[in-house]
């Protein structure tokens, strides 16, 4: 069962800056929507990229971004869990 994570809140690294992210002419917006597991220190671990469009247009900068990114720890019976296929949709959109 996959577990989409709606909220940033979840998130405590920076996100992807604007001036890192290269939109080809014509291109407006896209996306990439990536599976993974978190391991107990909070880091994203077993990433898969599930689906992106325009196809390998920001795949490798969101990968790359989700990398660097430590979520918050889930903790049971007071220890910390892995938390497993959290799926998370990174969006891009030009802005004006």
């Amino acid at each position: 069962m996959r577990t989409l994570i709606t909220t940033l809140l979840l998130l405590i690294s920076p996100l992807l800056k604007a001036n890192e992210v290269v939109f080809p002419e014509g291109v407006e917006s896209g996306y990439v929507l990536f599976e993974f597991d978190i391991s107990k220190e909070g880091k994203p671990t077993n990433i898969e990229i599930i689906e992106d469009y325009p196809k390998d247009v920001f795949a490798e900068n969101a990968l790359n971004a989700l990398k660097k990114w430590t979520f918050k720890v889930r903790y049971i019976a007071g220890k910390p869990v892995v938390q497993e296929n959290m799926t998370y949709k990174m969006e891009f959109k030009v802005e004006e």
